[in-house]
């Protein structure tokens, strides 16, 4: 069908050129056709104008373009042909090749969402013109061939478009968007304690932006920042912080959490001596210091007003602590790097003073054989009396037990810190046991008025001479020595003897008067 209505417009011209007058280009009086040597897409229609009224407008190939009497040309498919205008006698002529409309295929990004900073491709496919890639931001244009990508770096999110422009001027568009987002970024990354001790907890605390990620070791995930997570070390560890952004975009961050051993007295223990001290008597007390865990250090203070005894004492020695007056706890404390302490207490207790006040006797001279009580007096201590008496209380009384010989008895008080005092009692003055050997008279009996002799033999004593008629004692009676009575009646004398304790014995002889 295409071939027969080309034939007949073929046809048709030559007829039309046959009948017409054989014309001839005039030069400046002639037609002039614009546009000169011009294109067409297929399908698309082009004006043709003359500067003379034209009566006819004819195509060289109708198959290529159809031209109407107005001189619009519509061009049909690709090809070359010749638009000729006649104007009265004039003739002009132009070439005009009609050209595909031109197709834009595709616009495929590598990678349709990128990090800020990331680069990424555009492939174009096309066809039927020239291919020029533009975008929303700036005034770029990148020329580009079909099936070749480009490179490309927005900075924020872009449309990028396609432009095939065939050599009609007719334009085929495709657009393509590429996303940007954030970087993925780390603003910091740290520990609440740089240093702990083995098995504790710190807090590790993240504040970034652009993505989500993890901590590792571990394998924590972290999606919303600031994220904070506890871990629990149990020997130095770096911790990794990654954040993955878009497109495989990655920042890191590192910090690391020392572990170091809890605090532990490695050697010994915290002790001291005396553990007890007489108050106000300005004792020394020596205190012993054991060894501490590895990078771990010491101080010792007191309970009574917090003063620091030692700052840094050296482990393993002894730290003397001078007047030590008032009942004090010592308190020994390690602390490790991390901050971890662990304390120990030695108490140093202040007693009083002893205080012996007296001893008393109740009697200071016995009989041999006899005792003695004794009460003593003190305050703040124990007491003990010497020469077998042993512990007393205060204000109690105690046994001499038996005596053989003169004695001198001494009370100690001793307190808890082993502080004494001594008081000596009076002396006890231990003497014979009176001692009559006989008592006899040298006349018995009498007569009424008669005088006779009494005699006694003693020892241990003092002699004195009674009757039970009530006549006046006789005092002063010597041993071996006769003493006359002249009795009236019937009498019984007694001889008392007695020592320096007033232990007494006795014996009587009976006087018969006629």
């Amino acid at each position: 069908m295409r071939h027969i209505q080309h034939l007949a417009y073929v046809l048709a011209g030559l007829l039309l050129l046959a009948s017409a007058p054989c014309y001839s280009q005039s030069g400046p009086v002639g037609v002039q056709i614009t546009p000169q040597n011009s294109f067409v897409s297929a399908g698309n229609v082009l004006q043709f104008t003359a500067t003379r009224p034209v009566q006819h407008w004819l195509t060289s190939d109708g198959t290529v373009v159809t031209i109407n009497s107005a001189g619009m040309v519509t061009g049909v498919q690709p090809g070359v042909v010749t638009i000729t205008a006649i104007s009265g006698i004039f003739r002009n002529s132009t070439t005009l090749t009609v050209v595909a409309l031109p197709l834009a295929g595709s616009l495929t990004a590598g990678v349709p969402t990128i990090a800020a900073g990331q680069s990424t491709t555009l492939t174009p496919t096309f066809s039927g013109g020239t291919g020029v890639i533009t975008n929303n931001q700036d005034s770029s244009a990148l020329l580009v061939a079909s099936g070749n990508s480009v490179s490309v770096s927005p900075g924020i999110t872009t449309t990028y478009t396609l432009t095939v422009t065939n050599q009609a001027g007719s334009t085929a568009p495709k657009t393509a968007i590429i996303n940007v987002v954030a970087a993925p970024g780390i603003t910091s990354f740290t520990p609440g304690a740089s240093i702990v001790t083995n098995g504790s907890s710190t807090t590790l605390t993240a504040v970034f932006s652009g993505g989500t990620g993890s901590i590792n070791p571990g394998g924590i995930g972290v999606s919303v920042s600031p994220a904070s997570v506890a871990v629990f070390p149990n020997a130095n560890t770096t911790y990794t912080l990654t954040i993955n952004g878009a497109n495989g975009s990655t920042a890191t961050a590192n910090t690391t959490v020392q572990a170091v051993p809890p605090p532990i007295f490695t050697g010994g223990s915290f002790t001291g001596s005396p553990s007890i001290v007489t108050a106000n008597n300005n004792t020394n007390v020596t205190l012993n210091i054991p060894t501490f865990a590895v990078g771990a250090t010491g101080v010792v203070t007191n309970n009574v007003n917090g003063n620091v005894i030692n700052a840094t004492p050296a482990e393993g020695s002894t730290l003397t602590v001078p007047s030590v007056n008032t009942t004090t706890t010592f308190i020994l404390t390690e602390t490790n790097q991390a901050g971890t302490s662990i304390s120990a207490p030695f108490t140093v207790t202040a007693v009083p003073t002893p205080v012996a006040v007296s001893l008393t006797a109740s009697a200071s001279t016995v009989t041999s054989g006899s005792s003695a009580l004794l009460v003593p007096n003190f305050s703040n201590g124990t007491g003990v009396i010497n020469n077998g008496v042993g512990n007393v209380g205060s204000g109690s009384v105690a046994s001499t037990g038996p005596l053989s010989l003169n004695t001198i008895f001494t009370l100690t008080v001793t307190n808890a810190a082993g502080a004494f005092a001594t008081v000596n009692s009076l002396f006890v003055t231990v003497v014979p046991q009176p001692h009559i050997s006989s008592f006899t008279v040298s006349l018995n009996p009498i007569t009424s008025g008669q005088s006779t002799n009494l005699t006694g033999n003693f020892t241990g004593g003092v002699g004195v001479i009674t009757d039970n008629i009530g006549d006046p004692p006789i005092t002063g009676v010597t041993s071996g020595s006769g003493v006359s009575v002249s009795p009236t009646q019937n009498v019984i004398y007694t001889l008392t003897v007695t020592n320096a304790a007033g232990t007494t014995t006795t014996a009587n002889v009976y006087v018969d008067v006629d």
